[in-house]
């Protein structure tokens, strides 16, 4: 069964079993131990699944709901496994075995107002570049130099003295 919340928040499933035979059945839940097969520092036994772990029975034709809740105040993703040990033995033999996965979200509640401060900034940003960039070609600019005053006309200088 999967589970998905934000962290805080609860979610439910349910699980129905249905009795289709014509006796009764009894049935109790066992929690299967995690395995630590890279020998990591294992989170500790916080519960996160509930459910009622009680025994019971289910006679022939009933069906049983089973809810289950999942409730992660931290972020993360968690699972658990349960048999359903049962008598008479069902499944030929074969263990129930019924896996329990959790994903707790952390959501971003600021996100919006991020965008909008991100979006600000990176307009400030390109306003001030065009700035630097508008001062840098004012900076590039020079008046040319100012033309040679037109010679007076008739004889020059030099030619008058000659």
């Amino acid at each position: 069964m999967l589970f998905s919340s934000d962290a805080g928040s609860i979610s439910n499933q349910q699980m129905t079993l249905k009795n289709t035979g014509t006796t009764a059945i009894f049935f109790a839940w066992k929690l299967i131990p995690k395995e630590n097969k890279l020998n990591t520092i294992m989170e500790g036994d916080k519960q996160r699944f509930y459910f009622s772990i009680n025994d019971g029975v289910i006679l022939p034709g009933q069906e049983l709901s089973v809810p289950f809740i999942f409730l992660s105040k931290q972020a993360g993703i968690y699972t658990e496994s349960w048999q359903f040990i049962s008598k008479p033995v069902l499944n030929n033999g074969s263990p129930i075995v019924v896996t329990l996965k959790g994903v707790a979200l952390k959501r971003d509640h600021y996100k919006e107002e991020k965008e909008k401060i991100e979006a600000m900034l990176e307009k400030r940003q390109v306003q001030y570049n065009m700035s630097l960039l508008v001062e840098e070609l004012v900076r590039g600019i020079h008046s040319p130099p100012p033309p040679a005053p037109p010679t007076p006309p008739g004889p020059s200088v030099e030619e008058r003295f000659a």
